[in-house]
């Protein structure tokens, strides 16, 4: 019996991952939206790359900080954008 689930899991598997594939080929995008756009993301950058701190930055925007810990992770301390969140 175990081995009849383990299978079906594996073809289960196999389904989803062939589906993500091409749902990325179409150019899907997948996660949430970013509460911020793309001029509020600029603005942040230069803000940060200032010297302000992302808590000063999330206060002023008035989120306490909801979206912009994953958007910190994006730059480095001269407030470039770097590879993994070049928008």
């Amino acid at each position: 019996m175990g081995g009849m689930a383990e299978f079906e899991r594996k073809l289960i598997r196999a389904r989803c991952d062939e589906g993500i594939k091409r749902a990325l080929a179409r150019g899907t995008v997948f996660g949430r939206k970013s509460v911020l756009d793309a001029g509020e993301r600029r603005k942040i950058a230069e803000r940060y790359a200032a010297g302000e701190t992302m808590a000063t930055l999330a206060r002023v925007q008035s989120r306490r900080g909801h979206g912009l810990e994953g958007f910190a992770g994006g730059l480095n301390h001269s407030g470039a954008a770097t590879a993994a969140r070049a928008d």
